[in-house]
């Protein structure tokens, strides 16, 4: 077994191994500390662009305690829908927490949230039904809001700007930076684990600028064959984030369809702890992952 000292020196006490990370993973993989050697290389630069994601806010967390008024003119809320609404019948099917449709709306015709922003969206927006989630700020004030089609429209998600300088994270201002924070991709998976953010796409290390490293976990789809997802989910390794690698008799692509197959949110945080990993740890599940 190996152990780890407060110096970063890797010891096993069975066979007399003493170094460092890189000499442990030459001692346990010949061919992962090949693909070691070239990634460190590869990576040296790199690593001062992101000295920052250390950085751990101190802040409390903000409940917004007033709605954006300028998204209500264009939306209806989905909380005060009528129950055989297809809006509603889609959360249902996705088994989307009633408590989090306050929070969400619909519009019959997504366009007319270029009212949002009309000198960059006039003319740009697809004339269709759509759930609405808004994104805000630590301070609560509304930054985006993203559209998802309820009406199998090849374009699932489109999302609207109203800054360029703030963080496009879901959920940012209901968080506590004491607690461990989950980051997932689409704002639905995170509506089903406690104190969760999302990112609207796969780069989550994109939410490591704001948030503590040392108690955040990266929740990324399960994508086995997707070879960019693989290199993002190599580069947080590298910089030395938490990670959940989902377990091989897993098959569902993300955390709502879990949920849709029958798993219930009191399952998926134990589930997704029990399956996190950082550095060579992280490694190996990485590389057992892919074979799936």
């Amino acid at each position: 077994m190996f152990e780890a000292d407060n110096s970063l020196v890797y010891k096993c006490h069975n066979c007399g191994f003493s170094g460092g990370l890189g000499k442990l993973i030459e001692q346990v993989d010949s061919h992962l500390f090949s693909q070691y050697k070239m990634e460190t290389f590869s990576e040296k630069n790199n690593r001062t662009r992101i000295a920052n994601t250390d950085y751990t806010p101190n802040f409390a967390p903000k409940k917004v305690t007033k709605e954006n008024s300028v998204l209500l003119d264009y939306a209806l809320k989905l909380s005060e829908l009528p129950t055989a609404h297809p809006a509603v019948l889609y959360a249902q099917t996705r088994r989307i927490p009633e408590s989090k449709w306050g929070d969400l709306y619909y519009t019959e015709d997504y366009s007319v949230l270029e009212q949002l922003r009309p000198e960059v969206y006039e003319g740009r927006l697809l004339k269709d039904a759509r759930i609405v989630i808004p994104f805000r700020n630590r301070d609560g004030k509304l930054i985006a809001v993203q559209g998802r089609s309820i009406t199998g429209s090849k374009t699932r998600y489109v999302t609207i700007r109203l800054t360029q300088n703030d963080p496009l994270i879901y959920n940012l201002e209901s968080i506590d930076t004491m607690e461990r924070i989950f980051v997932t991709e689409g704002p639905l998976d995170s509506m089903f684990l406690p104190n969760a953010v999302a990112c609207g796409g796969s780069d989550l290390v994109r939410a490591m600028r704001v948030l503590p490293k040392s108690n955040t976990t990266l929740v990324f789809d399960n994508q086995p064959r997707n070879k960019d997802l693989i290199a993002l989910i190599e580069k947080s390794c590298r910089w030395g984030y938490s990670v959940f690698i989902w377990p091989s008799h897993i098959h569902q692509k993300d955390i709502n369809d879990l949920v849709v197959d029958g798993y219930t949110p009191e399952e998926i945080a134990p589930l997704i702890n029990k399956n996190t990993f950082t550095d060579l740890a992280l490694r190996l599940a990485i590389r057992d992952w892919k074979k799936i």
